[in-house]
């Protein structure tokens, strides 16, 4: 068979194909057919949940309605489990952290999600500190200066956290480990920001 007849060949069979493909009606698929779920497992003011805010108003051009959920408690536990246990058809997300997401799960006996199963990765949307702040009572203006004074008062000291288990948590346990103050007192909270 000439080499141009082969062409016209597959050309007239692909280029039907593709043509009667096209004229097919369009499936009815919109996405999202109602509005977004997004779960902060954290109570409000927060630097997750003000990430999570400042992303649903970027998202809501493209997204729709995207309604925030702050179910804080358990050190994000509670609002993480919440939306592993829902219906997986993209409408409800969790704006997770490494503590909800990495240390929770890993740490508990039985936790109740699988972080690897049980969710899909999206994106990491930002990299959060974790730094040390005293109250303005404290007499010490430097990290050399608050060592000095926890070592020589850790009964009188104690830190908050949004939560046992999460990373603001075991960085706390880990300064107290390494000045040697196993007595300064860890307190969790609800959320980060009474902390």
């Amino acid at each position: 068979m000439p080499m141009n007849l082969l062409g016209r060949r597959r050309f007239l069979k692909y280029g039907l194909a593709a043509a009667s493909a096209a004229a097919l009606p369009a499936p009815a698929f919109a996405y999202p057919d109602r509005p977004i779920r997004l779960i902060v497992p954290f109570s409000p003011g927060g630097a997750t949940d003000v990430a999570a805010r400042l992303w649903a108003e970027k998202m809501k051009p493209t997204l729709g309605t995207v309604v925030i959920e702050n179910k804080g408690g358990g050190g994000g536990v509670i609002g993480a489990t919440e939306v592993a246990r829902s219906q997986p058809d993209g409408h409800t997300f969790v704006f997770g952290n490494t503590s909800t997401q990495v240390l929770v799960p890993a740490i508990m006996p039985k936790p109740p999600y699988d972080a690897v199963k049980d969710f899909a990765g999206v994106y990491i949307m930002c990299l959060s500190p974790t730094c040390i702040v005293v109250h303005e009572s404290v007499p010490a203006r430097t990290l050399t200066e608050f060592i000095a004074y926890a070592k020589a008062n850790p009964t009188k000291l104690s830190y908050g956290t949004a939560g046992a288990g999460t990373m603001t948590n075991l960085s706390g346990e880990l300064f107290k480990h390494l000045i040697g103050t196993p007595e300064i007192t860890h307190i969790p909270t609800r959320a980060p920001r009474p902390a």
